[in-house]
Parts: C-alpha cells; structure tokens; sequence
C-alpha cells in the first residue's frame, strides 16, 4: 500500500469544504427533518388506513405564502451584512425558505406540464447532472413568483376560458 500525501492546497480546500457544510447544518437540518417527517406521515396514513394519499400529489404541493417574509428577511440579513451572526441566520433562512420554493417551483411546473414523462424524467436527469444551480434557480424563482402570481389557479382560469 503506498500512501498519496496530500498537497496543502487539497487538505485546505478539504476543510473550507467543512466550514460551507457546517455553515449551513441548521437550513440542512430543517429540511431534513421536513422530509423525513412527510415520510412518516405517509407512513402513518398508509398503515393505519391502506390509503396511499397520505401526501397530495407533488403538483399541489404549496404552504402560506406568507412565509415568502421570512425568504426576503434572509436576503436582507445577508445584503445588509449586520454581523457574522445575522449574516449566518440570514443565509440559513434562505437556504431553508429556498429548499421549500425550489420545491414549490418543482410543483407548479408539473401542474403546468400535466405530468412528467420518462423523456422528461431523463431530461431532468441529465439537467441535474450538468446545471444543477441552472435548474434549482429556475425552479426557486418560479416558486417564488407563485406566491405572488398564483400561476396554478391562472393556469386553470386560462384552460377553463378556452373551453
């Protein structure tokens, strides 16, 4: 067995890696323990009734759009810079807020598109892979403008004006 030594440069850029993860543990954390609790509510409603629907569809996914203050707080806080300690709640703020509109996002473009196909499955996939930031923006400013714009609700206004 022979042993690579590593380069001052790689072990530094090891431990900046570190301090980005345990920067924002707390949003991590949040979101983490969102999911796993929307997991055992399914669990929940699925053993103790034999229904699958313990969680609508993802295409109806949203919550208050209140909580779009706390996105825009957390922006502020990090603009502003008032301090390491707002700064870092700030950037925890939208990374939590921003997780939640990603996913927001993610919903209403399904509710739009009617679905996801195996093509469009592969497509997300491969987009995934090479422009992950691209497509999670994308996604966050569409959630984002939903809270404001309700595009679901002017989506079936438009599709039932058309019948």
């Amino acid at each position: 067995d022979t042993e690579v030594p590593l380069s001052t440069t790689q072990l530094n850029s090891f431990f900046d890696l570190a301090a980005q993860q345990g920067r924002y543990f707390p949003a991590l954390l949040g979101l983490s323990s969102l999911s796993g609790l929307a997991v055992a509510w399914w669990t929940y409603v699925r053993l103790s009734s034999g229904n699958g629907q313990g969680l609508g569809p993802l295409r109806e996914f949203r919550f208050n759009d209140h909580l779009v203050w706390l996105f825009l707080t957390g922006l502020a806080l990090i603009v502003l810079g008032a301090g390491e300690g707002w700064t870092s709640a700030g950037s925890n703020a939208v990374v939590f807020m921003g997780g939640l509109y990603a996913l927001r996002g993610a919903a209403v473009l399904l509710f739009i598109n009617g679905g996801v196909t195996g093509l469009g499955i592969l497509f997300l996939v491969i987009g995934m892979l090479l422009l992950p930031p691209v497509l999670i923006l994308g996604a966050l400013v569409v959630g984002v403008g939903d809270t404001w714009l309700d595009l679901r609700s002017k989506a079936v206004a438009i599709a039932s004006d058309e019948s």
